[in-house]
């Protein structure tokens, strides 16, 4: 009996590129030293709402120091109200670190919307842990700092989210839509 030979050929479809709709910002220092980083962020992640209206995160402001402000639509994020309001105003935090470390979603204590946000992140996924993200975007990350962003990083989230949830909607990476380029 002769031995069979398999033969695996593996073809490389596609990658995802986040400079397709998100550029890499130019400024390498960190917000609260660089009034142009400030502005970088805010037009990067206003040029990915551009192209991606769809998903749940607007108005990127700068509140100084570290931080950052968003507002995240509650309905399409979670498919429900948070709580009595459809929108929660959370924070983006930079640790000194930034931006060779990833930004910090929703983790100042002293803010409701925060804790409202964590829970309802928590809950959503299982109490998975959102800093546990796929290596691939870790890999990404550390190869583009410090020139992603937070843009980059709510990216990420969205992706881990869309993966971690339990929500059949959210199961798969349904925030984008038809103009988004995922090669």
């Amino acid at each position: 009996m002769q031995g069979l030979e398999l033969s695996l050929v593996v073809i490389k479809r596609g990658f995802w590129d986040f400079s397709e709709d998100i550029p890499l910002l130019k400024t390498p220092d960190h917000p609260s030293i660089s009034k142009k980083r400030v502005k970088e962020e805010i037009d990067v992640f206003n040029t990915w709402k551009k192209f991606n209206p769809s998903i749940p995160f607007d108005n990127l402001t700068y509140r100084g120091g570290s931080i950052f402000l968003i507002d995240v639509d509650c309905y399409v994020l979670f498919d429900k109200l948070c709580g009595r309001t459809k929108q929660l105003t959370v924070t983006i935090i930079c640790p000194p670190s930034y931006p060779r470390a990833f930004p910090r979603l929703a983790e100042n204590p002293r803010n409701l919307h925060d804790r409202i946000f964590h829970t309802l992140v928590s809950h959503t996924t299982r109490h998975a842990v959102y800093l546990c993200i796929p290596a691939i975007q870790r890999i990404w990350w550390t190869r583009h700092a410090p020139y992603a962003g937070i843009a980059h990083f709510l990216n990420i989230f969205l992706i881990w989210f869309s993966i971690s949830s339990t929500n059949k909607k959210k199961s798969r990476i349904n925030f984008y839509d038809r103009r988004t380029v995922i090669v």
